[in-house]
């Protein structure tokens, strides 16, 4: 299936990084308007050498990727194994890399990804973004993504951006590797125009954002969420395995030094119906209620 995408005639500098019109006039980056508008102190905690480590990085596993995608090779690189294997369990098809989108005014960039997915139509696409930052800003993402399709739409008038996700890839020396598909949702359209008009007019642009101590931990939280599971499950295939074997060898006990493990029979337990009780014997259920304070606590209710 072919998928032929429009190309800008304007032109990117990849040292200075800057976007430069067919005439010569340069064109600013949506990098920049999300700085200015919205996220004015995305990196503030952030030390400039600690940022410089980052950039370097996230450039070379950016460029190794490319290089997977446009030649097949390289995939010796954790990274973008991880990145393989991201593709092949979404269905994706790459299209294009570093995607030239402007509105040929003011603004241009480089889009990471344009995929077609299975599932889509062929008129349409999945753009995406590859962070290998320690935090994952899905609201950052949304907004940065939501722009480009935005600019997308209007090169290729015969295209529609039908997804836009995330693709979080990191090797960390704490967490070991994170590779994640993070669906992204698309900021509506004349909400991005009004964004990019204050941004052309210097005013503010007035939007609800998250504070940043939530924006920064929500990937962090699933992540650490999905992965208790997943160490829950395996602890639990282990240790019943373990009790299979037991059962099977007709094994009560087995001293390992550091685990001790004892097989428990079956047997019967009874428990108290407080619930029934309270109903048949209010006042005698009150009486012996005890009262104690409950420490303020924070509820999380995941959705997923």
């Amino acid at each position: 299936m072919q998928h032929k995408l429009a190309k800008w005639t304007g032109s990117f500098d990849a040292a200075e990084h800057r976007y430069y019109r067919e005439d010569g006039r340069e064109l600013l980056g949506v990098t920049g308007i999300l700085h200015r508008r919205i996220f004015m102190d995305e990196y503030a905690a952030v030390s400039q050498d600690v940022l410089n480590a980052a950039a370097e990085r996230g450039s070379l596993i950016h460029s190794r990727i490319e290089l997977f995608d446009s030649m097949g090779v390289g995939d010796d690189m954790p990274e973008v194994e991880n990145y393989k294997r991201l593709k092949e369990e979404n269905g994706l098809e790459w299209l294009a890399s570093e995607y030239l989108v402007s509105d040929n005014e003011n603004y241009a960039s480089a889009i990471d990804k344009v995929y077609h997915a299975k599932d889509l139509a062929e008129n349409e696409v999945e753009l995406s973004d590859i962070k290998t930052t320690y935090k994952f800003n899905r609201e950052y993402v949304a907004w940065q993504l939501s722009i480009y399709a935005y600019f997308f739409e209007l090169m290729n008038p015969n295209k529609k951006v039908a997804r836009l996700s995330g693709l979080w890839i990191r090797e960390d020396n704490k967490r070991g590797s994170i590779a994640k598909y993070i669906p992204i949702e698309r900021k509506p359209v004349e909400v991005v125009k009004k964004l990019i008009q204050c941004d052309i007019d210097d005013e503010p642009f007035e939007v609800s954002v998250l504070p940043s101590y939530i924006t920064e931990n929500v990937e962090k939280l699933l992540f650490l969420n999905e992965r208790i599971a997943n160490l829950t499950a395996e602890k639990e295939a282990l240790v019943a395995e373990i009790q299979q074997k037991m059962t099977e060898g007709n094994t009560d006990s087995i001293d390992a030094g550091l685990i001790l493990f004892t097989r428990v029979a079956a047997s019967k337990c009874s428990s108290f119906d407080s619930k029934r009780f309270k109903e048949e014997n209010e006042d005698l259920y009150n009486k012996y209620l005890r009262e104690s304070v409950r420490k303020e606590s924070l509820k999380l209710t995941i959705r997923k």
